[in-house]
């Protein structure tokens, strides 16, 4: 591992990862940093690359990531 890079348990590599911060940023390519159960960063794919060290790298390729949809599909009763 190296000196200057943060450790974290995952990092996740996409063409494209959406967010839903302030400004709903996409990040083309993009990459989530994760530690456990918490995100730790998400960014472009070169800046991720260069602060962390993962034990485990996820390169979704041409893919999207993006928050989960919760009850993207209901009825009112």
């Amino acid at each position: 591992m190296e000196a200057h890079k943060l450790p974290v348990e995952t990092l996740i590599t996409s063409d494209f990862v959406v967010t839903m911060n302030s400004a709903y940023d996409v990040f083309s390519p993009g990459a989530v940093a994760v530690s456990g159960d918490s995100i730790v960063a998400v960014g472009s794919q070169e800046a991720l690359l260069a602060a962390y060290q993962a034990s485990t790298r996820v390169d979704m390729g041409n893919a999207v990531v993006m928050p989960g949809l919760i009850n993207a599909h209901g009825h009112a009763p």
